[in-house]
């Protein structure tokens, strides 16, 4: 819209204060569909400070709001729980929609800073990869039946650890039997990241889907 001219704004503010023009106004702001459009407008408004308010507030007490809630789930744990069942047997549909939501907002987090792509072979798609466990120890998180995403938070807490890379299944199963048929005379690429703890031939935890035969 352009800009108006210094002639015309003063017109329009000699307008305004017209005592015909002011009563129209008056009359017209006083009809319920005024009424209506000025309280939507309001509420409006406040719902944009609280939004700011609540962000800035949800900001600068982080860690009060941690502590807060750690105590309050410790002192409610059992009544949390009871809801929380009650409402996923209520409404399975939106709870299996949420789960994979956060599900795939925590892979794809641990995916990016790992450089998305094997770090043997350098395979990019998505359904071919894997979180790999560097040190061969992924039976320890498997006997303590912690979750897929248990781990993706665990993970994201520590900083995205060393101990962890991504690999294709391909490379995975490889990795175990080794060495992987991509390394150059028998030498892992640059991006790959050897265990620190070798994996023993006869660790009952070591996993082999397959053997060579040959």
């Amino acid at each position: 819209m352009p800009e108006q001219s210094p002639e015309r704004k003063a017109y329009m503010e000699e307008y305004r204060k017209r005592p015909e023009v002011r009563a129209r106004r008056l009359e017209r702001d006083r009809t319920p569909e005024a009424k209506a459009k000025a309280q939507e407008r309001a509420l409006h408004r406040d719902m944009e400070k609280r939004d700011i308010y609540m962000k800035t507030y949800m900001r600068e007490h982080r860690e009060q709001r941690r502590v807060y809630n750690q105590v309050y789930y410790n002192e409610h744990c059992e009544e949390i729980k009871a809801k929380a069942k009650t409402y996923a047997k209520e409404h399975p549909e939106q709870v299996k929609a949420n789960n994979k939501r956060i599900y795939t907002s925590y892979k794809d987090l641990i995916f990016q800073h790992y450089g998305s792509k094997c770090a043997c072979c350098g395979e990019t798609e998505r359904v071919f990869l894997s979180i790999d466990h560097v040190n061969n120890d992924g039976y320890q998180r498997r006997r303590q039946n912690i979750t897929n995403v248990a781990l993706y938070i665990s993970i994201i807490k520590n900083g995205y650890p060393d101990d962890f890379q991504i690999l294709c299944h391909n490379c995975n199963f490889a990795k175990i039997l080794g060495p992987c048929p991509h390394w150059k005379n028998g030498m892992p690429p640059a991006t790959f990241k050897i265990p620190k703890i070798t994996m023993q031939a006869d660790d009952k935890h070591a996993t082999r889907p397959y053997t060579h035969t040959g």
